[in-house]
């Protein structure tokens, strides 16, 4: 698991933890393939994600990304930018900037940075509507550090 300082997405790894165990059943026993389960958990990632903004990269910008992600597990989510950090928040806001939309599949691999947004766009794997600036220097914007 990503090992985080933040108590708010340390409690959050745990309960994710936990409620994929209870999803897998007895398979659970399997320590490894129920690691590498939550490790790409969109429940743990948005919230990890949110808290690798690079506010040298941010500088003053102040903006909102809605993450509409389509699956099983987590659903709508928003990433508020401003002075410098980012807070994630469950729920659609009023007025993003910009909105991204993809399977939930796709956007663990742009949070683990297997896969780049704009080019995950450029793919047809995400659509995107609003600033096209935010999507394509999501990348800079969210730096995840190498496990």
């Amino acid at each position: 698991l990503p090992l985080t300082v933040n108590n708010k997405i340390f409690s959050k790894h745990f309960e994710t933890y936990w409620a994929v165990a209870n999803e897998m059943g007895p398979a659970w026993i399997n320590r490894k393939e129920l690691s590498a389960l939550v490790t790409r958990d969109p429940r743990i990632l948005v919230l990890e994600l949110a808290s690798y903004l690079n506010p040298q990269n941010a500088g003053d910008l102040t903006a909102v990304i809605q993450l509409i992600l389509k699956g099983q597990t987590l659903g709508d989510w928003y990433l508020s930018i401003q002075d410098g950090t980012c807070e994630a928040s469950p729920g659609v806001h009023e007025a993003p900037n910009l909105t991204l939309t993809t399977q939930e599949e796709t956007f663990s691999d742009i949070a683990l940075q297997r896969i780049d947004a704009r080019t995950a766009f450029n793919r047809g794997l995400v659509e995107a509507s609003g600033s096209r600036r935010l999507l394509f220097n999501f990348g800079r914007l969210f730096k995840m550090p190498d496990h």
